[in-house]
């Protein structure tokens, strides 16, 4: 979603206007924040030795 599409989402569902250049800095900041997490799930896909990506349990081995 574009920063002037959440500026005007976040004005019409809360009445807070902001500027794009605020919510290009938030969503930068939570990036950053979130980089541990992404890195820990990353090093645990990379070890696991069996990877369910399947959206439906008849997709998984195992099920069914």
């Amino acid at each position: 979603m574009s920063r002037p599409k959440i500026r005007e989402l976040l004005n019409d569902w809360v009445g807070v206007l902001l500027s794009v250049g605020t919510i290009d800095k938030c969503i930068r900041e939570v990036g950053i924040a979130c980089s541990p997490v992404v890195e820990e799930l990353i090093e645990e896909l990379q070890s696991a030795e069996i990877i369910h990506l399947g959206t439906k349990k008849e997709n998984i081995a195992g099920y069914g």
